[in-house]
């Protein structure tokens, strides 16, 4: 039922709803020490009504497919990409596996219309300036 959920809230008959819509990839392990953004995405339904897809992943795979679903499938009522995952300096963790921006950045490519993303892991903005600069041109987001 879960599941069912999840497609119908991001995707109608292949068309994404109308309404403000956050996608919010999280890593697995964040809810058993309380890190999880879901309660956060809850309380800005609850005071906003901006609603919210969540997902949980644990492989690069995983990511890779749904980043690349948002910047090409998603219209621009799904303008706001939340990454929650433990992270260093430029890079997320997915199990033990360190992500770069650049990766990141790789799998989105270039998106339509526009769209933010939000890093909600430690440290993962400190690179060096050049680092987000080539994933803003990389994937053409304004706002990160």
């Amino acid at each position: 039922m879960r599941r069912m959920r999840r497609q119908r809230l991001a995707f109608k008959g292949g068309v994404a709803l109308d309404g403000p819509v956050i996608l919010a990839i999280e890593g697995h392990g964040l809810e058993a020490g309380g890190l999880s953004i879901k309660p956060t995405l809850v309380g800005l339904r609850q005071c906003s009504g901006l609603d919210f897809v969540f997902l949980r992943i644990n492989s690069f795979d995983g990511l890779r497919r749904h980043l690349r679903d948002w910047a090409e499938r998603a219209s621009q009522a799904v303008g706001l990409l939340c990454l929650s995952f433990h992270g260093g300096p430029g890079v997320i963790l997915i199990g033990r596996r360190k992500v770069t921006l650049k990766e990141i950045a790789r799998c989105i490519g270039p998106v339509v219309g526009d769209r933010a993303v939000l890093f909600s892991s430690c440290s993962t903005l400190s690179a060096p300036n050049r680092s987000l600069i080539e994933f803003r041109k990389t994937t053409g987001i304004k706002i990160m």
